[in-house]
């Protein structure tokens, strides 16, 4: 779907905003649901996930097309009230290439953003080009045998250091 593609752009070109924010060291952040400017911790991986999905969710307005009552962005695959659009997918592989094998699961028009840990961005597996990583997928269709089509981008920046 058009639109699920649309926000899995959108996601990955803030990300790498704020990567390459935090890389000139410009602080970048978001205001919370009670109106508090939260920085993002640009030297922390970890750290920096929970603001990006917080980031998406309160800001983003990223609707699920198969179900409007799903929303925003998650550090998963699967969402939590998303079940009944799970569908298999061909996850990337540590060597950048995606899996020749389907495994469980996606869920269909979710945009998911996981942090790659330290060391494997280090060893620049997954893509990786910096030690801020993130791989972000979206299943966007399925195919004839109802696995899922996924779109897969690596956003990585250098400023992370733990």
């Amino acid at each position: 779907m058009k639109a699920t593609l649309h926000q899995h752009s959108v996601a990955v070109k803030y990300t790498q905003s704020v990567l390459s924010l935090c890389e000139i060291d410009q602080k970048q952040g978001y205001f919370n649901k009670n109106n508090y400017w939260i920085n993002y911790t640009c030297d922390y991986a970890n750290g920096l996930i929970t603001p990006l999905i917080q980031y998406f969710i309160l800001n983003s307005n990223f609707r699920n097309p198969y179900n409007t009552n799903l929303y925003g962005v998650w550090s998963s695959t699967i969402l939590p009230k998303g079940q009944d659009l799970e569908v298999k997918y061909r996850p990337m592989e540590l060597t950048g290439k995606l899996s020749p094998y389907f495994i469980c699961c996606h869920t269909l028009g979710h945009v998911s953003i996981e942090r790659v840990a330290i060391a494997n961005a280090k060893l620049k597996q997954l893509n990786c080009e910096g030690t801020c990583c993130f791989v972000i997928s979206t299943t966007y269709d399925i195919d004839s045998n109802g696995n899922g089509i996924v779109k897969t981008d690596t956003v990585s920046g250098s400023s992370c250091t733990r």
